[in-house]
C-alpha cells in the first residue's frame, strides 16, 4: 500500500471526554506507523502543547500546531508565520473595546488581555502537565507589551462565555481587516491566524516534505478551524459529534471521539481487525 499521512485534530476528534487519547486510538496509530505510514496531529493548540501529547506517538513526530501557523516536520525546526505589529496591535485594542478577552500565543508563551483569561489559559495548558511542556500565562496590560512580541506572536483567540452578541459584533469587524484569517473551533470563539495561513498550509507542506501525493492524505477534525484540510486531504473525515458546516466539508463521517472514532475508521480503511491491534 502507498504510504500515507494521517493528520488528526486534538480536541473533540483524537482526545476523547476525559481529553486523553484511548486505547484503541494509540494502538491503531502506532500500529500504522510500523507499517510506515506518518502520523501528525494538526491542532489550534499551542506548540507547547500539542507536543506534550503527540510525544505519546514517540520521538520526532511531525506537528501541526496553532492552526497550522507553526509545523515541525520532525526534525525538531519550527516553521513559523506570525502577524504583522500593527495589526495585532489594533485586534488586541478591539477586544478591548468589545469587552471580550484576546489571547495571543507563541510557541511557548500565552499573552491574555484580561487576568481571568489568562488564569483559564494556565489552567487549560498546565493542568497535569510536566514542567517541561507547561506554557508561560502573562496579563498583557496594554498593546504595547503585543508591539515588543508580536514578531513571535503566530495566532490568537477571541473567547466570551456569556456574551455571543459582543462576539459576533467583533467578528463583523474583524472580517473587514486584511492579513488575518478568521475560524472557529466553537461557538464561544474566534481564532485569529496571520495572513492566508490555516491547517491545510501546513499539511500541504508537511504532504510535499515527505513526498506524499495529495491523494494519500487522510485528514480527521470536528471544527471549523478543520475545514481546510478536510478539503484539502484525498480522504477528509469529519467526526460524528462535529456540527454540519465540518460534516458538508468532508468525504466521510467517523463515529464520534467519545467512541474513539479514530481508531475505528482507520481500522476499517486498512482492512485491520482488533486482533491485528
Amino acid at each position: 500500500m502507498q504510504r500515507k499521512l494521517i493528520c488528526s485534530d486534538l480536541d473533540g476528534t483524537l482526545l476523547g471526554s476525559d481529553h486523553k487519547v484511548s486505547g484503541l486510538n494509540m494502538e491503531v496509530i502506532m500500529e500504522l506507523k510500523k507499517r510506515g505510514h506518518i502520523f501528525t496531529v494538526a491542532t489550534g493548540r499551542i506548540f507547547q502543547s500539542a507536543k506534550y501529547i503527540s510525544g505519546n506517538f514517540g520521538d520526532n513526530v511531525p506537528l501541526i500546531a496553532s492552526n497550522g501557523s507553526v509545523y515541525d516536520t520532525g526534525d525538531g525546526k519550527l516553521h513559523k508565520s506570525h502577524f504583522d505589529e500593527d495589526l495585532a496591535a489594533e485586534m488586541f485594542r478591539m477586544a478591548k473595546d468589545f469587552g471580550v478577552t484576546l489571547s495571543y500565543f507563541t510557541h511557548d508563551t500565552v499573552y491574555s488581555s484580561t487576568i481571568s483569561g489568562a488564569l483559564v489559559t494556565k489552567l487549560i495548558y498546565n493542568r497535569g502537565v510536566p514542567k517541561d511542556y507547561r506554557v508561560r500565562t502573562l496579563l498583557a496590560a496594554n498593546d504595547s507589551v503585543i508591539r515588543k512580541n508580536s514578531g513571535s506572536i503566530v495566532n490568537g483567540i477571541v473567547v466570551s462565555k456569556n456574551n455571543p452578541c459582543r462576539l459576533t459584533a467583533m467578528r463583523n469587524e474583524l472580517e473587514k481587516l486584511s492579513g488575518v484569517t478568521i475560524q472557529s473551533s466553537g461557538r464561544d470563539n474566534i481564532e485569529l491566524i496571520p495572513g492566508k495561513v490555516d491547517k491545510s498550509y501546513a499539511v500541504k507542506a508537511l504532504a510535499e516534505h515527505f513526498g506524499i501525493h495529495q491523494k494519500d492524505v487522510i485528514c480527521f477534525g470536528d471544527g471549523e478551524n478543520d475545514v481546510t484540510m478536510l478539503r484539502y486531504a484525498g480522504l477528509g473525515f469529519a467526526m460524528e459529534n462535529a456540527p454540519d458546516l465540518v460534516k458538508n466539508a468532508a468525504d466521510g463521517i467517523a463515529p464520534p471521539n467519545h467512541e474513539s472514532g479514530i481508531g475505528l475508521k482507520l481500522m476499517e480503511l486498512f482492512g485491520m481487525e482488533e486482533k491485528a491491534v
